[in-house]
């Protein structure tokens, strides 16, 4: 569907969310899975059934790569991604 007016709707909602993000409307999940991102480079490790698992179908461990983290943080903050 396209608007009469030639209004790139999809680009004004995603303005209109990053306007509302930066004025500190972002859901609460949103901000606890960006600090997860930030600081473990993952936005969930594996935990009891899932480490569990894991070790039954012979995956390795999951582990924190701090370059890894450094450079993906790197990367954000380039990006204009702001620290919350």
């Amino acid at each position: 569907m396209e608007c009469p007016q030639d209004i790139d709707v999809a680009g004004m909602m995603l303005a209109l969310r990053e306007m509302d993000s930066n004025e500190g409307g972002t859901p609460e999940t949103i901000r606890r899975s960006l600090k997860a991102f930030r600081s473990d480079g993952k936005l969930s490790l594996p935990k009891g059934r899932g480490e569990a698992l894991r070790k039954e179908l012979g995956l390795s461990e999951v582990v924190r790569d701090q370059k890894a983290v450094d450079e993906l943080n790197a990367v954000m903050k380039g990006a204009g991604v702001r620290d919350e």
